[in-house]
């Protein structure tokens, strides 16, 4: 049987792309990206035209409601205005640059102009406050201050979303990251909706986030519940000490 290959994109439906907006989200802090885009994709019901192939994708397989999927897919719009993509997987070192690149090769290909990656800043706790941040170049930075995202001050954004992002500035596409804070250890709804807000804002991009919404609410409630248990259990480890040695 063959090697898998280094990297390749398969398409599996067609569609007539009209410079397409491409969306990105993959593991990270609070798994922000592959849940807003996973999001994006149910909500504007898009479907599957694509898959990355490579044999650097661990050997995973992934199945949603009994059917196999390939872990790292590709979805369009029916008007073929808006493509995403994410993946469930982590990707090694070794392949973040030969599927970066064979990605925005296929993109570049089918018209895409701009590509987004939604990620995730890692903070401890839940975070306090939840601002829009974006990367990109300067030009990009201006024109979306004026749509409400600040613009980050500095940080490093790695794998592959920092792979396909440096490989945008050597290609005639316009690569930027939206970003806010997120729960490291946790799934991260309520960062996944600040996420889509920030692509809504900037691109016209509007889904329902209700549900993403109420998810967000039930990570912090079971927060709290576990700060308040452990401080709890302090409190009575040092009565227990005090009384002992008072």
């Amino acid at each position: 049987m063959p090697e898998p290959p280094e990297a390749e994109v398969v398409e599996t439906r067609r569609v007539e792309p009209r410079q397409p907006l491409l969306v990105l989200g993959f593991i990270g802090p609070g798994l922000v990206g592959s849940i807003a885009v996973s999001h994006l994709v149910r909500e504007l019901k898009m479907e599957e035209i694509a898959y990355v192939r490579s044999k650097h994708l661990p050997p995973v397989a992934v199945f949603l409601e009994g059917r196999l999927h390939h872990p790292f897919r590709i979805y369009s719009t029916q008007d073929g205005r808006l493509f995403a993509s994410f993946t469930e997987v982590p990707i090694p070192p070794e392949g973040l640059y030969p599927i970066a690149s064979r990605l925005l090769e296929w993109a570049e290909g089918k018209g895409v102009r701009e590509v987004v990656v939604l990620e995730g800043l890692p903070v401890e706790g839940l975070p306090v406050e939840r601002p829009k941040l974006c990367v990109a170049e300067e030009e990009r930075c201006r024109a979306l201050e004026g749509k409400g995202v600040k613009v980050a001050s500095q940080g490093i954004i790695a794998g592959i979303a920092g792979a396909i992002l440096n490989e945008c500035l050597v290609r005639k596409i316009v690569g930027t990251a939206f970003l806010t804070p997120a729960v490291l250890f946790l799934p991260d709804a309520e960062g996944a909706a600040v996420l889509l807000e920030a692509l809504r804002d900037a691109f016209g991009v509007e889904v329902d986030l209700t549900p993403l919404r109420e998810q967000g609410k039930e990570i912090a409630k079971r927060l709290e519940e576990m700060a308040n248990a452990y401080r709890s259990l302090r409190a009575r480890e040092r009565t227990g000490l005090e009384s002992i040695y008072g």
